[in-house]
């Protein structure tokens, strides 16, 4: 079929009788006799018709869908993470003033740090009675430490300055490592709320709201309680040796060893 189409629209030789080839094709078209003896049948296509609801019921019924649907439950993270550098001082922050307060911080976030440095400073000068309260010692000249670098040092918070916020904000701080087996537990005296933050190795900070004591005592329960982070743990020869082996024990660790190798296997556990 295709060389005698061929021949017809592509006459390259002068021997090709377009006539003879198109009677050859006589066969195959369609005339009235054949329309005639094969008659087509045409089946109509019936289009289903969809049935009919009254439209005040549609109304009451979808009133009632939306009613009906149970309303989402708010998402509650298990800890922030805050987007700013100083993730210690945004931390606190939260704590104290809130998440949506911290959220509405969008520039100059280093010029507000400062003006609280400053009036932590101011504060506690005024006020030296609330060093006091806190379940730490620190000397004058510590203490002239940390307000010197809170008035100079933009850029980083130092746990130097851990108990300055204990001591303005009149808060205590609870501060968990997640990767190594301690916490340090700072009380203030009068405070009747406690800051939980979660350090990592990174040393990042995340703050955990709303934190339950139940919850507090949880993130306690094999680790061990810092003396504080410069000094995890008092000199070796204030701990006998049952004493070590029981911190050991509730970190389950080994401590069939001598006395100083278990006080460094517990420092390399806990420190910072």
């Amino acid at each position: 079929m295709s060389l005698i189409a061929d021949k017809i629209f592509y006459c390259y030789s002068e021997n090709n009788n377009v006539c003879e080839l198109i009677a050859k094709l006589d066969n195959q078209m369609l005339h009235h006799s054949i329309e005639n003896e094969n008659p087509v049948t045409i089946i109509p296509i019936v289009k289903k018709e969809q049935p009919t609801h009254n439209t005040h019921t549609q109304m009451e019924n979808s009133k009632e869908t939306v009613t009906s649907a149970p309303q989402p439950k708010p998402v509650v993270l298990p800890y922030i993470t805050p987007k700013h550098r100083d993730t210690l001082f945004w931390s606190l922050y939260i704590g104290e003033y809130g998440y949506a307060d911290y959220n509405r911080i969008s520039f100059n976030e280093g010029v507000q740090k400062l003006g609280i440095h400053q009036k932590i400073v101011d504060t506690l000068k005024q006020q030296p009675s609330r060093w006091k309260q806190v379940n730490q010692k620190i000397t004058k000249v510590a203490i002239e430490e940390v307000y010197s670098d809170l008035l100079t040092n933009i850029k980083k918070s130092s746990l130097d300055n851990i108990l300055a916020y204990a001591c303005y904000f009149q808060k205590n701080i609870f501060i968990v490592h997640m990767q190594q087996k301690s916490y340090w537990d700072i009380q203030y005296e009068e405070a009747d709320e406690t800051i939980v933050l979660r350090l990592d190795n990174d040393n990042c900070f995340h703050i955990q709201p709303d934190c339950s004591v139940e919850e507090i005592q949880q993130l306690k329960n094999n680790r061990i309680s810092l003396e504080s982070y410069s000094k995890p743990l008092r000199p070796l020869s204030f701990y006998k040796v049952n004493q070590l082996q029981e911190m050991a024990s509730n970190l389950h660790m080994d401590y069939a060893m001598k006395k100083q190798d278990l006080y460094e296997n517990l420092l390399h556990q806990i420190k910072w």
